[in-house]
């Protein structure tokens, strides 16, 4: 070091070869040439180590030499096998062999390659379909041997029956860059990623892969390669499996014609479903009818306004006692059209007699008041259902009514009450049922018609029988009703329930259905009125709509748990390679499956490893990946994967990597090995065809094993040539020899290089004989040179994420130690243990609190909890959970009302227990509200209580019938002649 500035390291430099020496008379057979050291290598670069002068045989003389002649090729042989994949060679021969050294470069006497690639079966509209190869890519190297890679996808699963595909998805094959930066310092670069690999499922969620090769390693001077992932796995083709269609209406039809000719009417429009939804779809919802009204023009009758006729007398009171008299009148018009009408004015009169208003009773008439009595409850009516819940009801009726003042009757006479059929209902098959035929509508005149309706009261569900045919309305004469026509209106019933779904899994619907009526009340919800009118039984209104909808979708699969992909844990680093990398791999595990997610992620990653490495290093693939798990998804014929990627990269000359990458296969049999034809090895060399002056020797393979399931066909070679007994006829050929290596020279103070040197001890009488190499090389001088080392890098991450692993960390020879200096030290890097927490440890975990429960009382000093649980034990020695696990405090909604005592009203009295000659009749009350929260208490009164009734005797001393008044004129005629 000295206090020198440190500079960046440069190697020894040599000097240009000098031009070959001449071959003449005195070296016939032998030549030379040297080189010199013409810059010393400066900061630790690379000292001179290779040789400055060298020998090498003379160019044969061309006079007397006479190249080899070949024939033709032949026409290619016909193809062993028409289809599948088979082999054609064809052959030429050698015509004249070389003569006295003459050339021979056309070393290819028998070829082979591959033929009749086309499959042997045409493939069927529902087979597979594979897509052309991609085009090679460019070769990983651009000096020296690389390797190219070429792909193809599934372009349409089989389907109904159709052939899997099964063959090769990604392969690579060998190649030979051209460019000249090998014999330069060259930097590590690293490639682009290739193209995605073929998905291994065409819908529902798969996994495809892609590598990033090392495009060219670092030359012996360059740059090494910087860590970067390698290969890597991620999620495709994630849309679902299912083409889901909905259902459609068609368009709306014409508006129908108005269903009058005169008043009022209705029409109507209709709609079809022109799509029907499939397994997954929604359903087309909505009305399949709409209607509306619609004006004819003029009123079908002339509007006349009702006419009464005048009262007429009052009659004969019809008791001596208390009785009553009555006057009647009568309509003399109808009223027709729009004429106002009697509605709301009475025809008949009635007044109390003996004794009138004002007046006292007769002599022995009882002027004592009669309460209304009413009579018992009626038994209760079956339960309106045979199972769950339903209705029952029971009735009374007036019994006497209310006289002389006495109490009116102000209770119920109908009573509806819940029932229970004693067990639940179960799912049954609901048939369709026509609801009961409504009243006859009002006529307007004697010859009119009059009509009822009825509607579809409850919808068949899935297995229920089908509504039968049938009138949905009824018409008949009015005869002698003569009537004038009240107000009607027509509008829509309300809607009858939704029936069961109509399917019990899948895409099902419900219905409910509504019908027109003409009525004497009007819709409660004035949206559901289409229009009111007078004109009876000429009106129309008549129309049904049907009401469809979506049943919550339920699927007729059975239901799979979702698998998610898992990759595999790292595995360990492996050792550094020549590329200055350490690698790691995993691999895909488990498979993703019934929608569950894709692996997605790096399947191999490196780092930064010194290593030292000047030897051929041959490309190695890792093992094959397990065969991807099957579903159907959309394709009747599924297909499985399995892949592989560049365990080893070829270095310094080694062969590259040759074969596929990533292959499919048919799920329904065992996928067969896809594997590429071989040939055998070369036969032995045959004898020369000339003894001197330069012959011939062949040597012959054929295909040991033809290439199965799609694997890559030969091409190459079957025999070759090579020249022989190149030597000058006319005696054995004496071969060069070279003397041993001398010792090395001493360094002489200052001196930068020593060197060595050995010698041609016998030439050769034939150039193919002659010697070829270094005579002296040079070496660099030992120094007093201390080794520098530079610091230790980071701790890289460890490489497991528990159940112990390991990282390391580096550090590199900044400068060589030379002559006596201080050695580098032997430990480059180091390693120690992380993560040594075993992989299954699992703390324990606490759900979340749940809501407070409501206060348990809702007005004054109550409680309210809230809980939680164990959501996760803890496992291989994880921290147990060390709290509480319910919770309760305190709560005061609002301050508590107080409620004094309040007795109920008193009820009705009962019916008396005789009609005459004394009674009794009972009444009671309840107390309606208790005392609550210190509340003034019940005060003590009767509960019940009991009086006398009827008190009059059952005697009657003189019987007064019944008399009709005279006969009053009739009124207008209903119907005219």
């Amino acid at each position: 070091f000295g206090g020198q500035p440190w500079g960046e390291p440069q190697p020894c430099r040599f000097t240009a070869w000098s031009e070959w020496s001449s071959c003449d008379a005195f070296f016939e057979v032998q030549r030379f040439r040297s080189r010199t050291v013409a810059q010393q290598a400066e900061f630790g670069g690379p000292p001179c180590l290779d040789a400055v002068r060298e020998v090498a045989p003379c160019p044969a003389k061309p006079l007397d030499m006479e190249p080899c002649t070949v024939s033709a090729w032949s026409e290619w042989a016909v193809c062993d096998r028409s289809c599948g994949g088979g082999q054609t060679l064809r052959k030429r021969h050698v015509v004249r062999p070389p003569r006295n050294g003459g050339p021979c470069d056309q070393g290819s006497l028998a070829e082979t390659r591959p033929c009749g690639r086309r499959p042997c079966a045409p493939p069927g509209l529902n087979d597979c379909a594979l897509s052309e190869w991609s085009e090679w890519s460019n070769c990983s190297s651009a000096c020296g041997l690389g390797a190219a890679t070429r792909s193809r996808e599934v372009r349409a699963p089989a389907r109904k029956g159709g052939r899997a595909c099964s063959g090769p998805l990604l392969e690579s094959a060998a190649c030979t860059g051209n460019s000249s930066e090998c014999d330069d310092a060259v930097d590590c670069e690293w490639d682009n990623w290739e193209d995605w690999g073929a998905c291994t499922r065409t819908c529902g969620g798969g996994t495809r892969f892609r590598e990033r090769p090392i495009r060219r390693p670092a030359s012996r001077y360059g740059e090494p390669c910087s860590p970067k992932e390698r290969s890597e796995v991620g999620p495709c083709n994630v849309h679902s499996c299912k083409v889901c269609t909905d259902g459609r209406w068609a368009k709306w039809s014409a508006w129908s014609e108005c269903s009058a000719s005169c008043g009022s009417g209705l029409r109507s429009r209709h709609r079809e479903v022109a799509r029907q939804a499939n397994s997954c779809g929604e359903p087309a919802l909505g009305l399949a009818d709409e209607f509306e009204s619609c004006a004819a023009g003029d009123p079908c009758t002339r509007s006349v306004d009702c006419v009464l006729s005048e009262w007429t007398d009052w009659s004969d009171c019809s008791s001596t006692c208390y009785g009553v008299a009555e006057r009647h009148r009568s309509i003399k018009h109808h009223a027709r059209g729009e004429g106002l009408s009697c509605r709301g004015s009475a025809t008949k009169e009635v007044r109390q007699c003996s004794p009138g208003a004002d007046e006292k009773p007769p002599k022995g008439c009882w002027d004592g008041p009669e309460s209304c009595s009413l009579s018992h409850w009626s038994s209760w009516t079956d339960c309106s259902t045979s199972c769950g819940r339903g209705q029952t009801s029971r009735t009374r009726h007036v019994l006497t009514p209310a006289k002389n003042g006495g109490d009116l009757c102000e209770a119920n006479l109908t009573e509806v009450g819940a029932c229970h059929a004693g067990h639940a209902c179960r799912e049954v098959c609901t048939d369709c049922a026509w609801s009961s035929w409504s009243d006859w509508t009002e006529c307007a005149s004697c010859d009119d018609q009059r009509f009822r309706h009825r509607r579809v009261e409850k919808q068949p569900n899935f297995c229920g029988k089908k509504c039968e045919a049938g009138n949905a309305k009824e018409t008949s004469s009015c005869g002698r009703v003569c009537r004038r026509p009240p107000k009607l209106y027509c509008g829509w019933a309300p809607w009858s329930t939704f029936s069961n779904c109509s399917a019990p899994c899948g895409p099902s619907t419900q219905h409910r259905s509504r019908s027109l009526v003409l009525s004497k009340v009007p819709p409660a919800n004035a949206d559901d009125l289409l229009f009111e009118t007078r004109g009876g039984a000429q009106t129309t209104c008549n129309g049904t709509q049907l009401e469809t909808k979506a049943c919550r979708f339920k699927s007729c699969e059975p239901e799979h748990v979702p698998v998610d992909c898992e990759l595999s844990p790292w595995g360990e680093w492996s050792s550094p390679a020549c590329t200055q990398l350490c690698e790691r791999r995993r691999e895909v595990r488990r498979w993703n499956d019934h929608g569950g997610a894709a692996c997605k992620g790096s399947l191999a990653e490196t780092r930064r490893c010194e290593h030292d490495c000047t030897q051929a290093v041959d490309c190695a693939f890792s093992q094959w990946s397990d065969w991807s798990s099957c579903t159907s998804g959309d394709s009747e014929a599924p297909q499985t994967y399995r892949s592989r990627t560049v365990e080893v990269a070829a270095i310094n000359g080694g062969k590259p990597c040759a074969g596929i990458f990533q292959e499919t296969a048919s799920c329904t049999r065992p996928p067969d090995p896809t594997l590429p034809c071989q040939f055998e090895a070369w036969s032995r060399w045959s004898a020369c065809s000339s003894s001197c002056g330069g012959g011939l020797h062949l040597r012959k393979r054929s295909i040991q094993d033809p290439a199965q399931q799609g694997g890559e066909l030969c091409s190459g070679k079957l025999e070759e040539m090579e020249k022989c007994n190149t030597f000058r006829c006319g005696g054995p050929a004496i071969p060069c020899r070279l003397s041993e290596w001398g010792d090395w020279s001493a360094c002489e103070d200052g001196a930068a290089n020593r060197q060595r040197e050995r010698r041609v001890l016998q030439e050769s009488t034939d150039p193919k004989e002659a010697c070829s190499g270094a005579l002296r090389e040079v070496a660099e001088c030992s120094r007093a040179v201390d080794c520098e080392v530079s610091l230790w890098s980071e701790w890289d991450e460890c490489d497991r994420s528990c159940g112990g692993g390991q990282r390391f960390r580096h550090r590199q020879i900044t400068r060589g130690a030379s002559g006596d200096g201080r050695r580098c030290p032997a430990n480059l890097a180091e390693t120690e243990g992380c993560h040594v927490a075993p992989c299954g440890l699992q703390d324990c975990k606490l759900s979340d609190w749940s809501p407070w429960t409501p206060c348990s009382s809702s007005c004054g000093a109550g409680a309210q909890s809230r809980a939680r649980h164990v959501r996760q034990a803890p496992r291989h020695g994880g921290e147990g959970c060390r709290a509480r696990l319910n919770e309760t405090r305190t709560c005061e909604d609002t301050p508590c009302d107080v409620a004094d005592c309040i007795w109920g009203a008193w009820s009705d009295w009962s019916t008396c227990t005789s009609a005459c000659g004394g009674g009794q009749r009972t009444r009671e009350r309840h107390i309606l509200q208790a005392p609550e929260v210190g509340g003034r208490p019940c005060e003590p009164v009767d509960k019940e209580q009991i009086e006398a009734c009827n008190l009059r005797s059952c005697d009657e001393s003189q019987c007064v019938d019944g008399l009709w008044a005279e006969w009053r004129g009739g009124g207008a005629c209903c119907m005219s002649p």
